[in-house]
């Protein structure tokens, strides 16, 4: 099944570190990639209501990403097209999928952007929110299925590098309970089945 929260789909903005925010077909992608004008700003049930409704133009995605429960993973994701500078859309990663044998001992703080080397912090500008496996059974979507996944707006994170036609989004393990002297070190098969970049455009 894909990400969901109680009372359906929401989008998670820029939030502190180790805290749960859930997040929040084509339209007139070139809204993204052609006009230059001023960015919109947009509540999250907006975001939602328009991207059910199919006004998200899919950019680009990754399947597969295997999660570490000991140290981050990178996946960066090249964009069919490259969003115009100032272009008036809003621009989201939607976390589909995500499969485990056994809940995970972690959660993770998603970064999108992250200068290498750099030490992830909750305050960081490319902190754009946490994912969490609360309430999730572990099983895939059935094939075909449309379930809403995760979204995050990650607009300010990823704007300039997505106009680069390219966006990076990072896991960052963090215990939910800290274990003690000899506790064993904490492992996962997690796998985010597909994130995928969104653009929703403007009303």
């Amino acid at each position: 099944m894909g990400l969901q929260h109680d009372g359906g789909p929401s989008v998670a903005a820029h939030a502190p570190r180790r805290t749960f925010r859930p997040a929040a077909g084509a339209f007139a992608a070139l809204l993204c990639v052609a006009a230059a004008v001023a960015p919109v700003s947009a509540s999250s049930g907006d975001l939602v209501s328009r991207y059910q409704a199919g006004d998200a133009a899919r950019l680009g995605a990754a399947a597969n990403v295997r999660l570490s429960a000991t140290a981050p993973v990178t996946r960066t994701i090249t964009l069919a097209r490259a969003v115009a500078p100032g272009a008036r859309c809003r621009l989201v990663i939607e976390l589909r999928d995500v499969t485990f044998s056994s809940p995970p001992p972690v959660a993770y703080d998603v970064y999108v952007n992250l200068p290498h080397g750099a030490v992830p912090r909750g305050n960081d500008p490319h902190h754009v929110g946490s994912l969490t496996f609360y309430g999730l059974d572990g099983k895939a979507s059935p094939r075909g299925s449309q379930a809403l996944g995760q979204l995050i707006d990650v607009t300010p994170a990823a704007r300039a590098s997505a106009e680069r036609g390219t966006i990076a989004v990072t896991f960052v393990p963090f215990a939910l309970v800290e274990g003690g002297a000899g506790a064993p070190k904490p492992s996962t098969d997690a796998t985010i089945g597909r994130i995928e970049v969104r653009a929703i455009a403007a009303p």
